[in-house]
């Protein structure tokens, strides 16, 4: 390898000789340039003044470190007006003013030491061969700066560091999925303040606080407003149970309801077990075994062909049926003794299990009344006597709720509610109908289901429909845009965790 291909950068400098000294590698380099720009006024100079020298570690080579030693200029500068009359020659995009590293050296130990920490990345570094320290990454990464771009979309919203005291205001970067700004308290000029210095400003995702909207309007009047799917989908879900609230509604006949099955399967308060039966792998395996026995071949060559072991070969050719586990038996439980007497006074009309468990306890029974009450519900029943009604779950409840998670037996009640009440039933389409509509972004049907929501006879979601209205370009874009205050939610769950 020539020396020449270890040079950082051939049109700066050229290697001028190599050595070994104190178990690392230097490269001597010599500038090629003639010419070489004032950094002040821009123009060409190739009067050197005088000669310095400059050294800097570059990457190692096979875990040797190399440094380079510079022969670098001083050089005069002849414009007249420029006020720097001896200027440094620069090495751009290689090594920077009073650096002792270049710059493909500190990218690189950046990159360890964002990797892991300042310890590790250290002691990574020097068996690559680099020759740093922990303090020495720490000071570097201190020294990094970072350069954003400006936001384009940004999302606000407030909340409370402290509930009733303390609130603020969070501003993220949807693009990018970053935080920009934490404003103390939730009052516009602040707001206004932050939003004018962003002149790239294109769209802006807020809840449904006319605070924000009357803040963005006069700061960025170009931006477009976004209001957030989650706060219209809440909206609505809002008007719905106001309407509920209302008043009292008529209630499902009983013959609506739903009545809850009983049980599966009636116990037996003494079972018995089955007669236990093989797997059918068990089975089938032993009905292999047998079939191989007229043929007179080896337990080795047997299980050599069915690919089990000697002694189960042997187990099943001497079992005639195929092993199985017998099954638990019950253990004899305490109100085991008294069942004679318990179904003798069921059959008498005794169904009060309180009353059975005391007559139990007279006669010496030192179980709990639990088992007494396990042991007369099948016969419960059984006997045709029906299990108390359950309680019907309130209608907010159900209507709230989406239509994928409701049981059949839920479905069902809800269905008996809106039969019983014209009124709910509209409230219910008009809700089922604008989710739909928020969940296939369909901004063609929002003017229809806000005639609908209007023409209705109903007041909450006529005011909702008076109040989307108002704030109708940022409700249309909510639906033909993918942005929300999402990350504002996420963002702000960061903050209080760092909080407490």
């Amino acid at each position: 390898m020539r020396p020449a291909s270890l040079c950082p950068d051939s049109k700066l400098w050229r290697v001028g000789w190599m050595a070994v000294e104190a178990k690392k590698i230097v490269l001597h380099l010599r500038p090629v340039r003639a010419l070489v720009q004032c950094p002040l006024c821009g123009v060409a100079s190739r009067r050197v003044h005088s000669v310095y020298q400059r050294k800097a570690l570059d990457l190692p080579w096979f875990s040797w470190p190399v440094q380079l030693a510079i022969q670098a200029r001083r050089f005069f500068c002849d414009t007249p007006a420029c006020r720097r009359r001896i200027f440094t020659e620069p090495f751009p995009k290689v090594l920077d003013r009073y650096a002792l590293q270049t710059q493909r050296t500190l990218h690189l130990l950046l990159e360890l030491a964002h990797c892991s920490n300042a310890e590790m990345a250290a002691t990574v570094a020097r068996l690559l061969g680099f020759m740093t320290s922990p303090d020495s990454l720490i000071r570097i990464q201190r020294q990094e700066t970072f350069s954003f771009p400006s936001p384009r979309v940004v999302g606000v919203d407030e909340f409370a560091l402290r509930k009733g005291r303390t609130y603020g205001t969070l501003l993220v970067d949807l693009e990018r999925r970053i935080p920009l700004e934490l404003l103390e308290g939730t009052n516009s000029s602040s707001l206004i303040h932050w939003l004018q210095a962003q002149s790239s400003l294109v769209a802006l995702a807020r809840d449904r606080s006319g605070a924000f909207a009357q803040a963005v309007r006069p700061a960025v009047p170009h931006a477009l407003q976004i209001a957030d799917r989650f706060h219209l989908v809440k909206n609505v879900l809002d008007a719905l149970k106001d309407l509920v609230r209302s008043r009292r509604w008529e209630q499902p006949s009983p013959a609506a309801r739903p009545e809850k099955p009983g049980p599966l399967r009636q116990e037996d308060p003494n079972p018995t077990l089955q007669e236990p039966k093989p797997t059918p792998f068990k089975q089938a395996r032993w009905e292999a075994v047998q079939a191989e026995k007229p043929t007179g071949k080896s337990l080795r060559a047997i299980a050599r062909e069915l690919g089990i072991n000697r002694k189960t070969v042997r187990k099943y050719l001497a079992a005639d049926r195929p092993s199985v586990y017998p099954g638990r038996r019950p253990e004899p439980t305490k109100v085991g003794p008294y069942l004679e007497h318990l179904r003798r006074r069921w059959e008498e009309g005794c169904h009060n299990a309180h009353r059975l468990y005391q007559e139990l306890v007279e006669m010496g029974y030192r179980g709990g009344q639990t088992q007494i009450r396990s042991a007369v519900r099948p016969w419960r029943f059984s006997n045709g006597i029906p299990e108390p009604a359950r309680r019907p779950t309130p209608f907010h409840w159900l209507a709230l709720k989406p239509q994928q998670r409701l049981t059949h037996s839920e479905q069902e009640e809800l269905v008996g509610f809106l039969e019983a009440n014209p009124l709910l039933a509209e409230a219910h389409a008009l809700k089922e109908r604008f989710l739909s509509l928020v969940a296939n972004m369909d901004v063609a049907t929002l003017d229809v289901w806000l005639n609908e929501a209007a023409e209705s006879g109903l007041s909450t979601f006529r005011r909702l429909a008076r109040s989307i209205r108002r704030d109708y370009e940022a409700v249309r874009m909510a639906l033909s845009t993918p942005w929300s205050t999402g990350q504002c939610e996420g963002q702000i769950c960061r903050v209080k965790l760092v909080k407490r």
